[in-house]
């Protein structure tokens, strides 16, 4: 076997060892979701803007991570979704900073993007153990898993009502990196948002 065909089906073993980690994760971890459905159906909350506010000297990262992970899976559900490109525009236009942004703010800028609904987001906790890779997860060394939870809200932009709200904590004695940890998360939420769709 020469050293090309060693090393494509080194990287073809890994990206099929990440699959069944990812699809494992996805359907037998039971991450701890709690939540409040306002108003139904929540479809009605069309257009969405996902925003957050990185507080002090919090790392953006985390925030984006989620924001992104939830803009991608929100369509699913029937959700339009205001593009964060779009949000960081008005917010370059504006000069505002993305971090230090009260929740007043927050809803005022969803609404400039044309949102009748904003999806806040506070994150709590994302850790990741700093010898945490794909690598150790996969030879079973990693003993210690990454730990995420956040907040998130929905709010209308015209009442400022939180029409749903949850809570989301990834198992801390699951072994996962924290972007596995929040798709997990986030697929539990849509989960739970499906129920107050209609």
């Amino acid at each position: 076997m020469s050293k090309m065909e060693f090393k494509y089906n080194r990287m073809f073993l890994c990206l099929s060892l990440l699959l069944l980690i990812i699809y494992g994760c996805s359907h037998s971890v039971s991450p701890q979701i709690n939540y409040r459905c306002n108003y139904r159906p929540l479809l009605n909350f069309n257009p969405v803007a996902v925003v957050y506010s990185v507080g002090g000297s919090a790392n953006e990262k985390p925030y984006a991570a989620i924001a992104d992970t939830l803009e991608m899976n929100l369509p699913s559900l029937g959700f339009r979704t205001v593009s964060r490109k779009e949000i960081r525009s008005i917010l370059n236009e504006q000069i505002f900073q993305i971090s230090g942004l009260t929740e007043q703010q927050l809803i005022k800028l969803g609404k400039m993007v044309g949102a009748r609904a904003i999806i806040i987001i506070n994150v709590t906790n994302y850790y990741k153990s700093p010898d945490l890779d794909l690598v150790n997860i996969m030879l079973g060394i990693n003993k210690e898993g990454s730990r995420v939870s956040f907040f998130m809200k929905m709010i209308d932009a015209e009442t400022t009502n939180v029409v749903w709200s949850a809570f989301a904590q990834f198992p801390e004695d699951v072994v996962a990196t924290p972007e596995m940890a929040t798709q997990v998360l986030v697929n539990a939420i849509m989960e739970k948002m499906q129920e107050c769709l209609h």
